[in-house]
């Protein structure tokens, strides 16, 4: 997490990068994802399906 950049009841894995002015809330931020300067992530998905997160160990 880098300057100006604000993290709210997020989850970033391993690597994860969020370095300048960026928000990221309500979110999963995969390995090694780098977030461009500026970026905005929140929780509304436009399909309205429900979130499905797979784990290691799990189908």
């Amino acid at each position: 997490m880098g300057a100006a950049s604000e993290i709210k009841n997020s989850i970033l894995f391993k690597g994860a990068k969020a370095p300048h002015h960026n928000y990221v809330g309500d979110s999963i931020i995969g390995k090694e994802c780098n977030l461009g300067s500026g970026t905005k992530i929140a929780n509304l998905r436009l399909d309205k399906k429900r979130l499905l997160l797979l784990t290691e160990g799990t189908y």
